[in-house]
């Protein structure tokens, strides 16, 4: 990913994981959203979602940065927004978030809108870097909406 386009900013609060995977994305370099993701990132799709795309079960680290470069690659703008972050568990050096995450994309060609939207439970740790998203788990859909789930499916294929 490239290192440029947008500015980190130190993650000594889980919630400023969350900025910086907002400004990896919207700066369409990708670079905070994949340092925000500890070594051993876990995403957990929605039933209906692995049913649909079996490549979801036991989706890592290296499955989500395949698929944030084919996101990146086709975006010609990107908004993310996470909203209603309400801290479920919280300790030293583990927090456990839920909230609601809306992704815009605008794909170059052809010039198309699509948006995911969805709830999701977030596992963060405190490492030697600072906080890190450590697993990632959709839990409700947003009726009418595809989930970012479904996306990740749909460009795993």
């Amino acid at each position: 990913m490239d290192n440029s386009g947008s500015s980190w900013i130190v993650p000594d609060h889980p919630t400023k994981v969350f900025v910086n995977m907002k400004s990896g994305l919207e700066s369409l370099t990708g670079s905070n959203y994949e340092k925000s993701l500890n070594t051993g990132f876990l995403f957990v799709a929605l039933p209906a979602d692995e049913n649909q795309f079996p490549a979801l079960v036991g989706w890592t680290r290296a499955n989500e940065l395949e698929v944030l470069s084919n996101i990146i690659g086709d975006a010609s703008k990107i908004t993310c927004e996470f909203t209603g972050l309400t801290p479920k568990q919280q300790d030293i050096s583990f927090a456990q978030y839920e909230g609601s995450y809306n992704l815009t994309i605008i794909n170059k060609a052809p010039q198309d809108t699509t948006v995911y939207r969805a709830k999701a439970l977030f596992d963060l740790r405190e490492g030697s870097k600072g906080w890190e998203l450590v697993k990632w788990e959709d839990t409700i859909t947003s009726p009418g909406y595809a989930t970012w789930g479904f996306l990740r499916g749909l460009l795993s294929n």
